[in-house]
């Protein structure tokens, strides 16, 4: 028996790609799942593939540069599986562009959507994870290992206030029994 079964994951960006790919490890493992993203069509369809699992899944339409929108996607999620145990970060505008041609509203988009709804998220899911002893992951970026940064001088920049947050979540919260995890996939 897993020791995942009947807990709750919230997951931004749920709908396509990685955050559907662990949407569907986790169910596999008896957990419920809350996906948020911003199209309702993807959100539904993942949220059966969730269901034929045996999982119980929910789909939140969700910007996360719309702070009302994370606040909702956490209250839906309590109101309908009563708890959260796992908080996964994945949803991310991608800043690429060279320097001279990344766009500083592209630059901006980049930390509304990375850093400031990793925090808001994080901030938001804080009373419910320590009631249970829960767990957040964030997605970082296997980028930042890159010799050459050409390109990506932006998103790398995003990905790394991630990984500070993420750090900074750790230190300051494992004394409440959350744990706080980077993963660069």
């Amino acid at each position: 028996m897993s020791s995942l079964k009947g807990k709750t994951a919230l997951i931004t960006g749920g709908g396509q790609g990685v955050g559907l790919g662990i949407a569907l490890a986790l169910a596999n493992e008896g957990v419920n799942v809350a996906l948020l993203g911003r199209t309702m069509e993807k959100l539904e369809s993942s949220c059966a593939a969730v269901s034929e699992r045996g999982s119980r899944a929910l789909a939140v339409a969700c910007d996360v540069t719309i702070d009302n929108d994370l606040r909702a996607g956490v209250d839906a999620t309590i109101e309908e599986f009563g708890r959260l145990d796992i908080l996964v970060n994945n949803a991310q505008l991608v800043p690429l562009a060279p320097i001279n041609a990344l766009t500083d509203e592209a630059f901006e988009d980049g930390f509304k959507s990375g850093p400031l709804a990793v925090l808001r998220m994080m901030k938001y899911c804080y009373p419910h994870l320590k009631a249970e002893g829960g767990h957040i992951v964030n997605l970082l970026s296997s980028v930042m290992k890159r010799w050459d940064m050409s390109g990506y001088g932006g998103y790398a920049a995003v990905k790394s206030a991630i990984q500070q947050l993420t750090r900074a979540a750790a230190c300051e919260w494992g004394p409440d029994g959350i744990r706080v995890n980077g993963i660069m996939p």
